[in-house]
């Protein structure tokens, strides 16, 4: 079974996406299979220094299907150490 979440990162415009997809492979589940970026967004409600990247990340394990409660503490999870090692946000 095939998991894909959404999952949108405010960041400062500095950081480049090459260090933030790195990130996001090096703290996921080794059953992260793909992140594709959707959009990146600079525009109304976010500061002139920051921007908005949406990315598409695909989860899935070769020998069994996942649960919804493993993706879901799987992405919490990534997204407390994108938080703790990037200093990004979430809203």
């Amino acid at each position: 079974m095939v998991v894909v979440a959404d999952l949108t990162v405010r960041h400062q415009v500095a950081l480049p996406y090459e260090r933030l997809d790195a990130a996001v492979r090096s703290a996921a589940p080794e059953w992260l299979e793909e992140v594709v970026p959707v959009v990146r967004y600079r525009g109304e409600g976010v500061g002139a220094d920051e921007v908005k990247t949406t990315l598409r990340l695909v989860y899935r394990h070769g020998e069994r299907s996942l649960t919804q409660d493993e993706v879901n503490a799987a992405h919490f999870a990534l997204m407390d150490a994108l938080t703790r090692d990037l200093g990004v946000s979430f809203t």
